[in-house]
């Protein structure tokens, strides 16, 4: 769960439910993300913004039907980027809800297979319980059977290069030749010492979140992150680290300016979960 502070508001996500809440109020409101039909963002020019989420009516257990809501929450510019990336993901939610809306809403056909029943009942489930599924044109990946794709980002794959530095003085005789004159004979001594780290760019590329696995297809290489074999991820303010266990370093990658670590690594966990 992922909390969202806004101004008015604040918000408690995860796969299944929003919670909305505030200081002036003891309790808070639980609306599931099945019912959502809307998801926006209304930017202002200093940063902040306002967003605001319709809910659909829904029916909860022993006859209790909950109403529309409309849900706005104001945040500052210090929150924006936090809540464009949730607005996004929420848009995907969206779409997935309408899609599993359309399925429900179409005919049963006549007779069907054993495999064409197990593709609608599984299109049927609830859309709290899918990830965004995004359309693959344009993903630079070949995808297995049955594989779909959660999310694209665009990415640096990062090095740490070691920082070196020569430290030394002079080594030899000296002479007095007269009048303040002294000749030196020898060389330099020294030798380099690590005086620190830094990230270096390796490749450039497309962070491709799919159903099994997370690639880092770059322009000079490509890495594979198969969800059987990941044991260690970790998110950093402008990107994530990914580690498995048939590679002894941990890859990092650093996100396009717009992307969000935050979604990246959200979409990794519930896919590997």
């Amino acid at each position: 769960m992922t909390r969202y502070a806004g101004t008015n508001a604040w918000l408690d996500v995860d796969q299944q439910n929003v919670a909305v809440g505030s200081s002036a109020s003891p309790t808070a409101m639980v609306l599931p993300l099945s019912s959502l039909t809307q998801a926006q963002i209304n930017s202002s020019q200093d940063g902040g913004g306002v967003l605001t989420m319709m809910f659909a009516a829904t029916a909860q257990p022993g006859g209790l039907v909950v109403p529309p809501e409309r849900v706005d929450v104001a945040f500052d510019a210090q929150a924006g980027p936090g809540f464009q990336a949730l607005a996004g993901w929420l848009a995907q939610v969206v779409t997935v809800n309408r899609q599993a809306v359309q399925t429900r809403a179409a005919p049963a056909p006549a007779r069907t297979s054993p495999g064409s029943q197990a593709v609608v009942a599984a299109s049927s489930r609830p859309a709290a319980d899918a990830l965004p599924v995004v359309n693959p044109n344009g993903v630079q990946l070949l995808l297995k059977p049955g594989e779909v794709v959660h999310g694209v980002f665009q990415a640096e794959l990062l090095k740490q290069e070691v920082q070196r530095e020569y430290q030394g003085g002079a080594a030899g005789l000296s002479f007095p030749l007269g009048h303040g004159v002294r000749l030196r004979t020898g060389g330099m001594r020294g030798h380099s010492v690590v005086v620190g780290t830094h990230a270096a760019v390796q490749d450039t590329g497309q962070l491709v979140v799919t159903s099994t696995r997370t690639v880092f297809i770059g322009h000079q290489r490509s890495l594979e992150f198969l969800y059987a074999k990941l044991i260690g991820l970790r998110e950093y303010t402008d990107g994530l680290g990914l580690s498995v266990s048939n590679r002894q370093t941990t890859s990092v990658f650093r996100l396009a300016g717009k992307d969000s670590p935050d979604l990246a690594v959200s979409l990794i966990s519930r896919s590997a979960s």
